[in-house]
């Protein structure tokens, strides 16, 4: 069996161990200039002017739709001031950290029976690019 240069290298682009890492450097690359970056919109009523973020006890109990957005605010705070680029690293880390998670939810996704039995039958390379291309949107 012959194969050609193009179809190895689709297959290795295919691999996890390249995908993520090209995710990760997609993700800091898109938000690489919001470290310089000031607050912005209701970061002043969020994070400047809410004195809830200078006292832990404000978060216990657990109150409000917000609750865990306010303490991650709370915790940046406490970690960085009112330095921006902290909060800016906290919130690459976590689209980043989606972003992975939803690479491997897809990934998942095509190994269910729906896409066994149902679907045309793709290659792994061909489902593994729809889920890295999900992930980087």
């Amino acid at each position: 069996m012959k194969t050609d240069g193009s179809s190895i290298r689709a297959d290795m682009l295919s691999k996890p161990f390249i995908q993520i890492p090209l995710l990760l450097s997609l993700g800091l690359l898109a938000y690489l200039n919001s470290f310089t970056a000031s607050f912005h919109f209701d970061d002043y009523l969020n994070i400047v002017l809410n004195d809830n973020l200078r006292n832990f006890g404000a978060f216990w109990p657990p109150a409000g739709s917000r609750w865990f957005g306010t303490l991650s605010f709370a915790i940046n705070y406490h970690m960085h001031g009112l330095h921006v680029a902290g909060y800016h690293a906290v919130n690459i880390v976590i689209h980043c950290a989606n972003s992975i998670i939803l690479y491997y939810f897809v990934n998942l996704t095509f190994q269910t029976s729906f896409f066994e039995e149902r679907m045309l039958k793709s290659s792994g390379a061909a489902q593994s690019f729809i889920a890295f291309f999900s992930a980087a949107v």
